[in-house]
C-alpha cells in the first residue's frame, strides 16, 4: 500500500470543519472502508490519512507559513506522497 496523505486546504473564509472540509474526510473514509471490505479486487485505500488543519484567515501570509510548517514537517517525515486538495479553490489539486 501506498502512504498518500491527503491534506485539505480551505479556502481564507472558511475552516477545516466547513460542509466541504467534512465531506471530503467522509468521503475519505467510505472508500478507505469500502476497498479493506472487498477482497475480489486489490484496491487500496484513498489515503493513508486526511489532514484538515486551522490556520489564520486574518492573513494570507500567515496561512502560508502555516501551510508550509506543516509540509515541511511531513516531507522530513519521509511520506511517499503528498496530495494538496483546495475545494473552495476550484478543485485544484497537486501532488509531491
Amino acid at each position: 500500500m501506498h502512504s498518500v496523505i491527503c491534506v485539505y486546504l480551505h479556502g481564507f473564509l472558511s475552516s477545516e470543519n466547513s460542509q466541504k472540509g467534512r465531506w471530503l474526510v467522509q468521503q475519505v473514509q467510505t472508500e478507505n472502508r469500502e476497498a479493506l471490505q472487498t477482497s475480489e479486487t486489490r484496491l487500496e485505500p484513498a489515503f493513508k490519512e486526511i489532514i484538515t488543519l486551522t490556520y489564520p484567515i486574518s492573513t494570507p501570509d500567515e496561512s502560508v507559513e502555516k501551510v508550509e510548517a506543516l509540509l515541511q514537517t511531513l516531507l522530513t517525515q519521509k511520506i511517499i506522497l503528498l496530495s494538496l486538495w483546495g475545494l473552495q479553490w476550484g478543485a485544484i489539486t497537486h501532488n509531491f
